[in-house]
């Protein structure tokens, strides 16, 4: 496969090493665990980023500030971030567009796009090579370089905010008419979950990689996915011994029907892994558990609860 010269068109600096979301927090001290894992995922992990936000002012008048004042600098970054590729970022630019807005299949992408699968598949993996975009495929694969069950995400949290919330605005004039707290309480916070439900699952998946709190030292992490849209596990880890964890993120509420679901799931996964040495089962979630089920097999022990202070070890 032909490879672009990236020192030509001068995007090397994109492929960064960007923050987790521990290291993002280290640029808001003052927050609560919400507001940074919320400063997280709409300034991203790049420390640029993080550097225009001001600490002593809460969370959401930095995100009025910073992403959509016009004249504010990350209000319209993401737009030319591939400026430099010429002529042809146009289609690199429809590709993070279709992901961020949940087409995240290579028949998804080609669909929104309007792009032929041929036109496609080089400006694809360059995204990825530059580390926009990273390609998945279940836990429970084989030979992850040859399977059609692959799913692509964008790497970083801001440019999945901007183009799935922001970019629309702009190319409808709204976001340069409209006062920016107006348009943040009108078309961004109500639309603000669905994106921080993406957002929750990442961090979860850092968070069981480092394995603390678990009931072993993960060997192999990620998710799993059937064929069914909905059929899918947000987090799990596989143990040295045959060990399972699957878990579930919630930025909403997490209900009893989710938990049971995760169990049989869990089962499933299980199966296609030719057994297990026991199943552990979890829930991330974003806020307080509400439900009095799930609550009373936390307090059991038989399903495992990370909220955001334990995803950030606080106390």
């Amino acid at each position: 496969m032909q490879r672009y010269n990236l020192q030509r068109y001068n995007l090397q600096r994109y492929n960064l090493q960007r923050y987790n979301y521990l290291e993002a927090a280290s640029f808001v001290p003052a927050y609560g665990p919400r507001e940074r894992l919320l400063t997280y995922g709409t300034f991203g992990g790049l420390p640029g980023h993080l550097a225009t936000v001001d600490p002593g002012r809460d969370f959401t008048a930095n995100a009025i500030a910073q992403l959509l004042e016009p004249t504010a600098r990350l209000f319209d970054e993401a737009q030319h971030v591939l400026d430099g590729f010429h002529g042809e970022s146009e289609v690199h630019y429809s590709i993070l567009a279709a992901i961020a807005r949940g087409e995240n299949t290579w028949k998804g992408i080609t669909r929104r796009t309007g792009k032929s699968s041929g036109s496609l598949s080089r400006p694809l993996q360059w995204l990825i090579e530059m580390e926009l975009v990273r390609r998945e495929v279940p836990i429970t694969v084989d030979r992850p370089d040859r399977t059609r069950r692959a799913v692509y995400r964008l790497a970083d949290p801001h440019l999945s905010f901007w183009f799935r919330l922001v970019s629309p605005l702009i190319q409808s004039g709204t976001a340069l008419v409209v006062p920016p707290a107006e348009v943040w309480a009108t078309h961004i916070e109500p639309k603000l979950d669905e994106h921080m439900g993406g957002v929750l699952e990442e961090v979860a998946l850092s968070f069981v990689r480092r394995g603390e709190g678990l009931p072993f030292r993960p060997h192999r992490v990620g998710r799993w996915w059937a064929t069914a849209p909905d059929d899918e596990v947000d987090v799990v880890a596989i143990g040295p011994d045959g060990e399972l964890l699957v878990g579930e993120c919630k930025w909403g509420a997490v209900t009893a029907t989710h938990v049971e679901a995760l169990r049989r799931r869990g089962r499933r996964i299980a199966t296609e892994l030719g057994g297990s040495r026991g199943i552990s089962h979890a829930v991330f979630t974003g806020r307080p558990v509400e439900d009095a089920a799930v609550r009373a097999a936390i307090a059991a022990g038989e399903v495992l609860h990370f909220d955001l202070a334990a995803l950030f070890g606080a106390d």
